[in-house]
């Protein structure tokens, strides 16, 4: 077999050609020994191959921060509705009552940012309600309390996460032994190896 019909066969797997259709056809040769260095074995073009690629490797990032997001949403939805509970029984302290209103107040300026951000706005285009981000900003609390919510935010968030964390591995190995632990600390890791943007 010649070093041709391999290079052919081997790179385009679809195409069943005999040694002599090469020798009988040099331009046709030609032809297929050029084509393999556009296009893949599954016989789409090299570079269609590498767009989809790079456009799955995006789309595995977008979907691991959205994700994360998502995970720390909730988990501040949970820590409000735990405020709210002691509110509603009478048991909240001034310190946790100054957290839950901060932490609502940044929750909805960031939701509300979110809904005036438009990717492609249109030279002649009136933001929503007549509103601009910065209309929004001036609602936030203090630089001071910002600071504050963030720090205490992380310490929740990270507590709730760990508590978790703790409970889905008690749930799927009861025995919670070195091996839990060395699991907990994993999936903690995984989770905040982004810092949290509060």
């Amino acid at each position: 077999m010649s070093r041709n019909l391999q290079y052919v066969t081997a790179h385009l797997p679809m195409l069943q050609v005999e040694e002599e259709d090469l020798e009988k056809n040099p331009q046709f040769s030609k032809l297929l020994l050029e084509m393999c260095q556009f296009l893949e074995a599954s016989g789409a073009s090299v570079w269609l191959c590498n767009e989809l690629e790079e456009s799955h490797r995006e789309m595995r990032i977008q979907r691991k921060l959205w994700f994360r997001s998502e995970v720390i949403y909730r988990l501040i939805q949970e820590i409000l509705i735990e405020l709210q509970v002691k509110k509603q029984e009478g048991t909240i302290t001034d310190e946790e009552n100054k957290f839950q209103d901060g932490l609502q107040q940044c929750l909805l300026v960031s939701e509300c940012s979110r809904l005036l951000s438009d990717p492609d706005p249109d030279p002649g285009s009136v933001p929503l309600l007549g509103l601009e981000k910065q209309d929004l900003h001036d609602l936030l609390p203090s630089q001071m309390d910002v600071l504050w919510l963030r720090e205490r935010l992380h310490k929740q968030l990270e507590d709730a996460l760990r508590k978790k964390c703790f409970n889905f591995l008690s749930f799927h190995q009861p025995e919670t032994g070195v091996f839990t632990y060395i699991a907990l600390h994993f999936l903690l890791s995984l989770i905040f190896s982004l810092e949290i943007n509060a």
